[in-house]
């Protein structure tokens, strides 16, 4: 479904002396990685230059340990674990693989959202473990926001965050766990929406106008949910 619908293909962009890999679903980013996991819940990673001492740093600040850091032949290293306040998200150090060098375009991401029930812990924690410069969007029982960058992150000179951590009390339904998730970007989200029912996926809410720009969530056949957002913003 994801290539009907992105035409998700490796792109050769030239930048320098270098190329730019797009890919929807897979890859590093400023501090960002993610991967499809057997379950077919999306996997946010953080990219490290050491995983084991990362993974140690965050178990001694609250997080738990799901598995010790793995080799991918040629690849990197990743490990998983959970936050304090229960969000599942991996760490990954690259060796061979850099992941996804190019966003806020057509089929690739342009941001990544964590929302919980502890706010304030979960800031903690990034922030200690991860060197998070965050900034307060809103403060309100309403609507409690912060965005986040990363030293050396492009979008920290444009003032414009990849990432932002949401106070979720108001709206994760019951049983439903604190969760990381992430948006790809895309040209016409209606039309977008189309082509994943056209594709065998489904809508989980339908394409809206936002402050943010026309934002849709959808998932594919396997069930695996992503949201939609234009690139007007």
């Amino acid at each position: 479904m994801h290539d009907e619908v992105f035409r998700a293909e490796p792109r050769n962009a030239v930048r320098g002396a270098d190329t730019r890999r797009s890919l929807a679903l897979h890859g590093v980013h400023h501090g960002l990685l993610d991967v499809e996991v057997e379950d077919v819940t999306e996997l946010v990673a953080l990219a490290l230059l050491f995983a084991l001492a990362t993974l140690t740093a965050a178990t001694a600040a609250g997080g738990a340990a799901c598995s010790e850091p793995m080799e991918i032949k040629d690849k990197g290293h990743m490990a998983t674990l959970t936050d304090p306040t229960g969000a599942f998200f991996g760490l990954w150090q690259p060796n061979g693989h850099n992941g996804f060098e190019v966003v806020t375009e057509a089929g690739a991401p342009v941001y990544f959202q964590l929302t919980t029930r502890d706010y304030g812990k979960a800031l903690d924690f990034y922030r200690e473990v991860f060197g998070w410069h965050t900034e307060t969007v809103s403060d309100t029982d309403e609507f409690r926001y912060s965005t986040a960058i990363f030293d050396g992150d492009a979008s920290a000179a444009s003032g414009d965050a990849l990432l932002g951590v949401m106070d979720g009390t108001r709206d994760l339904a019951e049983g439903v766990p604190p969760n990381w998730f992430f948006f790809l970007g895309a040209e016409d989200v209606d039309k977008t929406v189309q082509l994943v029912k056209e594709n065998g996926g489904t809508v989980i809410r339908d394409a809206e106008d936002t402050p943010y720009g026309r934002l849709a969530a959808v998932a594919d056949p396997t069930g695996a949910g992503f949201n939609l957002s234009s690139l007007d913003q």
